[in-house]
Formats: structure tokens, sequence, C-alpha cells
């Protein structure tokens, strides 16, 4: 349906009434149209003198209202489904706590990886992913999932988890 919604703010405004903008969609199709209008009929209205406004300025008008409403119907489809991917993502991460609190490495590996794949950058998800690993013995991809976790921490909250967890398994 938002894919739809995008298609058909080909005509200004139709997406934007789908998406439950109505408002804003009955602006901008009316702008549109009048715009629209003026620029076709501007030539058969004034065929005896110059009309008051050029044509091309006309064109360039309904031009930027027709960019302006693809645009923001895209964003609107965007930031809906961005809420959704946070939603989904957050529901996921507590799946996987779950699972790894219930020792259940295999379920919390696979909720971690679904977050993963919303999420790539995601430190927190690399930072438990990695301990699900160690917990499994894959030291090497522990150690892979540590260094990601830290390299995308901006904030470095995980910083002495992971140092203490790298020198654990430099112990070993």
């Amino acid at each position: 349906m938002k894919v739809f919604a995008v298609l058909l703010s080909v005509l200004p405004g139709l997406g934007h009434i789908l998406l439950g903008r109505c408002r804003r969609g009955l602006v901008l199709f009316t702008v549109f149209a009048v715009l629209v209008n003026f620029w076709v009929v501007a030539p058969v209205l004034w065929q005896g003198g110059p009309p008051p406004v050029e044509r091309p300025g006309l064109f360039a008008a309904a031009a930027l209202v027709w960019l302006y409403s693809m645009l923001d119907a895209m964003r609107l489809v965007y930031w809906r489904e961005r809420a959704g991917v946070v939603t989904r993502k957050k529901h996921l991460f507590l799946e996987a706590l779950a699972a790894y609190v219930r020792n259940d490495l295999e379920g919390a590996r696979r909720r971690l990886k679904r977050v993963l794949r919303l999420d790539r950058d995601d430190p927190t998800a690399h930072f438990y992913l990695g301990m699900v690993y160690q917990g499994e013995g894959k030291r090497w991809r522990a150690r892979r999932c540590y260094k990601r976790s830290l390299a995308l921490d901006e904030t470095k909250k995980w910083r002495w988890e992971i140092s203490t967890a790298l020198e654990e398994m430099k112990a070993r």
C-alpha cells in the first residue's frame, strides 16, 4: 500500500490522501491543478496579447509542486517504515535477551542476526552477539563481533566489557 501511495503521487496529492494526510493532499492537488490549468489554458485565453504570466514560469512552478509532492510522499512512507523497523528491532532484541537468559544460545543468535539485518550498525547487537558466540565457544567470531561493536560504539559504553571479554579470551 505504501508503494502504491508513492506511485499515486504521480498526480500530486493523491498519495498524501491515501497516507492519511488529506488536507496536505488536497492543497497539493489544487495548487498543481491550477498551475497546469493556467499553463495549458493561458495561450488560448490571451491570444490577442501577451499573457500576464509566462508559460515557462507556470511549467516550472507546476514541476516544483509535483517534485515536492513525490519527495514528501516518499518521506512519509520512509518514516512510517522506519518507525516499524525500530519497533521490530526492539521486539527482536528483547526476545534475543530473553533467549540468552534462558541459555538458548542458538535462539539468541538467530534473533540478534535478525536485528543486525534491520540495523547492521547497532553496537549493542554486535556486543551481545559476541557474548553468544563466546558462550558457544566460537572465540574467533566473538572477537570479531566485539571489535565491530567497539568500532561502531561512539559513546564507548561497552568498552570495559569488551576489553574484559577480549582479555579473558586471550587468557584461555
